[in-house]
């Protein structure tokens, strides 16, 4: 799909992930490109690969169907924007989700516009998530509003400058440990972006905070884990 400025791919074969996404301005990409396929042991039914923009619902986690095929169909509108609908039933929970991948005809970015239906009287998980990718790099600095953040254990930290005095919203500021994963919180906000300084230019997300108030960052380990 694209337009005069923007330009992305969409892989029904895996997921339905917006598997990447360009300026075509200045040819760089917004939204990681992964050139290669390599799944892992790491989503509910094991693999999983990197990359793109995934859709997950239900399951605690990553969905079971990230790196199954799901159903698409591609729609012109009237106003000669183009919309791109990927959609599933999720087994576990026997509901039926749809993602409309929204591309207006004279606009610098997409929209992702989630529906998601539980046909039956039973209660089901209301977990929802979606993770975009971002090339990781030197210049990479994150600007995401808050003032504490938390792991997946629930400690809570500061935020963006840690106990050590590190500025870790800056990338490679987190050259130390493992793998990191910052719930950032504090502050009411609408948006999160990134930026690599160096390059200028970077990537920006907003929604209603009411309807989607978490913000993360999760970044592979900048030590030798993080190349395995």
């Amino acid at each position: 799909m694209e337009n005069d400025w923007i330009k992305l791919w969409i892989a029904p074969e895996i997921g339905g992930k917006v598997y990447g996404a360009m300026d075509k301005t200045n040819g760089k990409y917004f939204i990681y490109y992964n050139n290669v396929v390599k799944f892992r042991d790491i989503a509910m039914r094991g693999p999983w690969t990197s990359g793109g923009i995934e859709m997950n619902f239900g399951c605690i986690g990553h969905s079971p169907i990230t790196s199954s095929t799901v159903d698409y169909y591609m729609r012109l509108n009237p106003d000669s924007s183009v919309s791109c609908f990927i959609g599933a039933i999720d087994l576990p929970g026997r509901t039926e989700w749809k993602v409309e991948i929204y591309l207006p005809a004279n606009k610098a970015w997409f929209e992702t516009r989630a529906e998601w239906i539980n046909p039956s009287s039973v209660g089901t998980s209301l977990y929802h998530w979606m993770n975009a990718s971002a090339d990781a790099a030197e210049d990479l600095h994150y600007y995401f509003p808050g003032t504490n953040q938390i792991d997946h254990s629930g400690n809570v930290y500061h935020w963006p400058v840690n106990k050590n005095g590190r500025d870790i919203s800056i990338y490679r500021n987190n050259d130390f440990g493992g793998d990191h994963s910052y719930h950032v919180l504090g502050k009411y906000t609408d948006w999160f972006a990134g930026y690599y300084e160096d390059r200028d230019y970077g990537f920006g997300h907003w929604s209603l905070y009411p309807l989607k108030p978490g913000k993360k960052i999760w970044m592979w380990a900048l030590s030798r884990q993080g190349d395995i």
